[in-house]
């Protein structure tokens, strides 16, 4: 069953949860969720494509979780990435999402460290609620529990 697009749906509370951390941590220029393999799932990232970079920071999870493996650094949890113009970081939510965080040069890391903590755990809880027969077409079938045709449940 499809359910209609409320303000309650999970995209819009993850959308407020990115906005909420552009607001709280100075330097913030964009975020974004995506799956683990790509597909965007909400983002506050202007004037970029948030498409083509949901694409490249599931590259960047996938190429930071075996490093980490490989050097027997455990599982992966975050990578910080600083170019001349300011920062990428990279946090896993669950097996399933990455979180993206684009800085300014003035992105204070310590203070986004400490806010993505709650923000994983937040957004890991709304991911949740794409289960339980509730569907949409930015996630492709299979994702978060979802089994069947990804609109009908069957």
């Amino acid at each position: 069953m499809t359910m209609p697009y409320t303000e309650d749906a999970p995209e819009e509370r993850i959308r407020q949860e990115l906005r909420s951390l552009r607001d709280r941590v100075v330097g913030v220029y964009g975020s974004m969720v995506a799956t683990s393999d790509g597909f965007l799932v909400a983002h506050d990232i202007p004037r970029l494509e948030p498409t083509r970079i949901a694409a490249l920071v599931a590259t960047t999870l996938g190429l930071a979780r075996q490093a980490t493996e490989t050097t027997g650094r455990g599982r992966f949890r975050e990578s910080v990435a600083r170019g001349s113009e300011g920062y990428l970081a990279v946090f896993a939510a669950g097996d399933s999402a990455v979180i993206a965080v684009i800085g300014t040069n003035e992105l204070n890391i310590g203070m986004l460290h400490y806010q993505t903590r709650d923000l994983i755990k937040r957004i890991s809880d709304h991911l949740t609620r794409f289960d339980g027969g509730w569907r949409t077409t930015t996630l492709p079938h299979g994702y978060f529990g979802t089994s069947g045709d990804p609109f009908t449940g069957r």
